[in-house]
């Protein structure tokens, strides 16, 4: 939980455009993917990522999303279901 409450942080006091992460902030997002399912895979621990911040939101076009995920097959999604 540390590690990943680290990526969040990171990932909030990083500077964005305004339309999506630019290519440089994902390929820092894609290294500390790797480094921590390197850390927790060979443990059994499966790695979520949860995309719920209205402040700063990532994976906001499917560009980001599949450049992480084809990267990091490993790497699971939550999706947060919202009935109206």
């Amino acid at each position: 939980m540390i590690l990943l409450r680290k990526l969040q942080i990171w990932c909030r006091g990083t500077k964005k455009p305004t339309r999506g992460l630019d290519e440089n902030t994902l390929d820092k997002l894609d290294k500390m993917i790797k480094f921590t399912l390197d850390i927790y895979r060979p443990n059994g621990i499966t790695v979520f990522l949860e995309n719920n911040s209205k402040l700063d939101p990532i994976f906001t076009d499917t560009y980001e999303i599949e450049k992480i995920f084809r990267q990091n097959e490993e790497l699971e999604f939550i999706l947060d279901y919202v009935e109206s």
